[in-house]
């Protein structure tokens, strides 16, 4: 029996490692029911990679429930191909339109439709304690950046203020509307780390400019913002820079005692991921 998981990294980084929580996951468990696993990371339609790819970026050994990775070109993309049939994509979509999409080898069908079911993890649950048992991890380099920047700034006891605004926008009059609450938060007189897609915010961060107050600078920040539309614009060594400080923003708001998430979405973003894993707190304006 054998199983291919096809990830379509198209997406941003929370919704790509949510996705890698769902099929790490369902890849352990049929391995375990006598699977040969395989996973094909399609990066074509990407934000985030040119020369690298995700493992460049993660601890690989959390991906050892696959027997076989490697990096694809030619995605399958039909609902029976190459004597595979897809048996699940994400949300429905056709294959290699969406997240991901999970292939079984033709002979094994009817016994996984008998003994298996894909049940998928989202925020709002995990937010309630339902939390992955397997999840993907950051490899040692940005692990290594992250310890020292605790150390250096004696960060062992932190909250985090989070601002995620739509795509490509900053929403000045959103930030203006929380202005109070954010001074608010930071005069509480603990450490505060600030995490954002917007420039806007910074710059408020930067004109509180309080000794409490800690930040990643993201290359190309002043620019760009935190979005990643037009990431496949910029050079692939800034890109290189900006994926592992990408990162970094999203685990050190992962590891905080308390976040103040404000949005405009209406609902939590995949990029708050690893707080519910680390028991954060979360409380939501928006």
């Amino acid at each position: 029996m054998e199983l291919i998981v096809q990830a379509n990294f198209n997406q941003g980084y929370g919704d790509g490692f949510m996705a890698m929580c769902d099929y790490m996951r369902v890849a352990k468990e049929l391995k375990d029911l006598g699977y040969k696993t395989k996973l094909n990371f399609w990066l074509n339609r990407n934000y985030y990679y040119k020369s690298k790819t995700p493992l460049d970026y993660i601890n690989t050994e959390c991906l050892n429930m696959f027997d076989t990775i490697q990096i694809i070109n030619n995605p399958l993309t039909k609902r029976n191909e190459n004597g595979y049939s897809c048996v699940f994509t994400h949300a429905g979509a056709e294959p290699s339109l969406h997240y991901w999409d999970l292939y079984i080898n033709d002979e094994s069908v009817e016994f996984f439709n008998k003994n298996y079911k894909v049940v998928q993890f989202c925020m709002n649950d995990m937010v309630r304690g339902v939390i992955p048992d397997i999840f993907p991890k950051l490899n040692s380099e940005i692990l290594d950046k992250y310890n020292e920047f605790i150390r250096n700034n004696n960060l062992f006891d932190y909250d985090t203020i989070y601002f995620r605004t739509q795509d490509l926008q900053d929403e000045p009059n959103f930030i203006q509307s929380y202005e109070s609450k954010i001074n608010e938060i930071i005069d509480r007189g603990k450490n505060i780390f600030v995490c954002s897609n917007s420039y806007e915010l910074k710059k408020l961060i930067k004109k509180i400019n309080k000794k409490n107050v800690f930040y990643w600078e993201l290359p190309l920040e002043e620019k760009m913002g935190g979005n990643h539309y037009n990431h496949q614009m910029i050079s692939d060594d800034d890109l290189h820079k900006r994926n592992i400080y990408t990162l970094l923003d999203m685990w050190t708001l992962g590891k905080s005692n308390e976040i103040f998430f404000f949005t405009t979405w209406r609902r939590y973003s995949n990029f708050l991921l690893f707080a519910p894993i680390h028991k954060s707190k979360i409380n939501y304006f928006g």
